[in-house]
């Protein structure tokens, strides 16, 4: 068996990998001036989401970034994200509604939220409006479920489009109906 290394990066145990993508994301975005997207690509069950994690601290402490939401296809996977989150001090709520958004019901102690896409779809003018109105870093898990003329994707699309920084994760960043997904770059 392999054995895996690890690095400590702000008090948390990190896979060699993981540490090197808050790297490179971290440059990546000083590079565009504290905007822009970055893509992960790792396959199944390897750790994006602890990798996602550390990114979201980089951005807290580099690029001053106030408000978080992760965009998830399912409520089973909307559940384990503010634990996995928690180790790198940051606060999210799995539970908040389009309603309490619209209200602007949020907790102050809160770093963000976890949403699905299909929350995103139903009012996606409430979410462009909370990324507009902050610093916001918006997480996109399993990117591969959007489809730029889907209606997740459409809304996501409208939603995030002034999001400062868009961060993707997939084990398959393509779509087999051809459709481009959004905020991903294409090449020939």
């Amino acid at each position: 068996m392999k054995e895996v290394n690890l690095v400590e990066k702000n008090g948390v145990l990190l896979m060699n990998w993981q540490a090197q993508m808050g790297d490179q994301f971290t440059q990546n975005i000083s590079d565009k001036g504290g905007n822009g997207t970055y893509t992960c690509v790792a396959a199944p069950n390897s750790g994006k989401t602890i990798a996602a994690a550390h990114c979201m601290k980089l951005a807290q402490d580099n690029f001053e970034t106030k408000r978080y939401i992760v965009v998830v296809p399912s409520v089973l996977i909307k559940d384990g994200w503010p634990e996995d989150l928690s180790i790198f001090g940051l606060a999210l709520s799995k539970t908040i509604t389009n309603d309490q958004l619209v209200r602007l019901k949020i907790d102050p102690d809160l770093d963000g939220f976890v949403v699905t896409y299909q929350q995103v779809a139903m009012f996606p003018e409430l979410y462009r409006r909370l990324v507009h109105d902050q610093n916001s870093m918006v997480v996109f898990d399993e990117v591969h479920h959007l489809g730029s003329n889907l209606s997740w994707g459409a809304a996501c699309s409208n939603a995030f489009e002034f999001a400062s920084i868009k961060l993707c994760l997939s084990g398959t960043p393509f779509r087999s109906d051809g459709q481009e997904i959004p905020f991903l770059e294409y090449e020939q």
